[in-house]
């Protein structure tokens, strides 16, 4: 019996901080600073509700927690008492916070907290995984045969000035580029759109293997500018350090996809030369990818989870791009970011995003991805 199943072992090894949300922030008043702020405590918060009834302070703890004051939760401890050595026993975990400048506002913020698994460890859904398999080999199969995806391409751009629904903006025509490059089963002949013709249904990717609280670090969000200046925004994320490696299985079908290894490589490859190419070699003192890189997660930025630049390259990308945040953003935050000066910059989006680690600055997601 021919064995139609071809499992690969697979690594990520995070160079820019990796976030994966959990879709829940950890608020300001479920954590505390430690060592100068190099570290912040994640609270239990069910047991220092405890601690504070035994101490006598239940009722100043929950009028505490209904957000009538506005202090922080170790000035609310401090006030209140309450020993250093008990509320410390009440703490979850503990995650390095160096990278973070706690100027202008930044000591009470709530923060974007990674996915967990059952028992509170980190991890890197297989989903999460499989959607950035997806945008990448979809990339590859437009810039290896470009001609296939003209007319589909012409649609795209001519709807893009049609007056529509923020949600549905531009959905069906990228769901009719998805289907031409992947639905080439033949399950459902009548209706050619049905999912189950997806061949990337023959992709199966695991989650990772969890990962340890230790590898998480506090990442704040830092936009550059084209000409290489830095702004950090009071932005707070759980991510995965620099180093880290996730470990996951692919699995591929060969009844529903002749998708090999081989393909995953060059789809990666293709896509690291768009990306450089129409976007990231715009920005001052920015280095082209390895052949091997890949973008994970939330706050990487538009460029590395859309198709836009392998459909139609720089010179119609960018007016297309601003366009597309002019349809799908309200007219106060589009003026916010200037993306009306994004044609005449010659980019679209013209700001980068990175996160600090380890006092170096890092795209946000970038990893290196290899077979084992």
């Amino acid at each position: 019996m021919i064995d139609y199943l071809k499992h690969y072992k697979v690594r990520l090894t995070v160079v820019g901080p990796v976030h994966i949300g959990s879709g829940r922030e950890i608020l300001k008043t479920e954590y505390i600073f430690l060592d100068g702020r190099k570290k912040i405590a994640v609270m239990d918060m069910a047991k220092l509700y405890k601690l504070a009834i035994a101490c006598k302070h239940g009722k100043s703890f929950e009028q505490f927690m209904s957000g009538e004051n506005r202090m922080s939760l170790k000035k609310w401890l401090d006030d209140s008492n309450i020993d250093v050595k008990q509320y410390l026993d009440c703490t979850k975990y503990v995650i390095d916070s160096r990278g973070v400048d706690f100027s202008n506002g930044m000591k009470g913020i709530n923060v974007m907290e990674f996915v967990k698994d059952a028992y509170g460890k980190p991890y890197v859904p297989g989903s999460s995984i499989k959607g950035m398999l997806r945008t990448i080999l979809l990339s590859g199969r437009i810039l290896a045969n470009k001609e296939t995806f003209d007319i589909l391409a012409q649609n795209l751009r001519k709807y893009s000035h049609a007056k529509s629904k923020r949600n549905y903006y531009l959905k069906s025509e990228i769901e009719a580029i998805e289907q031409e490059a992947f639905h080439t089963l033949k399950i459902d002949e009548k209706i050619f759109s049905n999912a189950v013709n997806d061949e990337l249904s023959g992709l199966v990717v695991s989650d990772s293997k969890p990962l340890e609280l230790s590898n998480l670090m506090l990442g704040q969000k830092v936009d550059v500018t084209l000409s290489g200046k830095e702004m950090s925004l009071p932005i707070l994320r759980e991510c995965l350090k620099h180093g880290t490696k996730i470990d996951f299985t692919v699995s591929i079908d060969a009844t529903k996809t002749d998708l090999t290894q081989e393909d995953i490589s060059k789809s990666i490859e293709l896509f690291n030369e768009n990306y450089y190419e129409c976007f990231l070699s715009a920005f001052a003192g920015a280095t082209k990818p390895e052949s091997n890189a890949v973008y994970l997660g939330g706050g990487s930025g538009f460029a590395t989870k859309t198709v836009i630049y392998p459909l139609y390259g720089k010179k119609t990308g960018v007016p297309l791009v601003s366009t597309i945040f002019k349809k799908t953003m309200n007219d106060k935050i589009y003026k916010k970011h200037v993306h009306e000066s994004d044609v005449d910059l010659g980019i679209s989006p013209h700001i980068a995003k990175y996160t600090e680690d380890s006092g170096a600055l890092f795209e946000m997601g970038l990893c290196r991805l290899e077979f084992i």
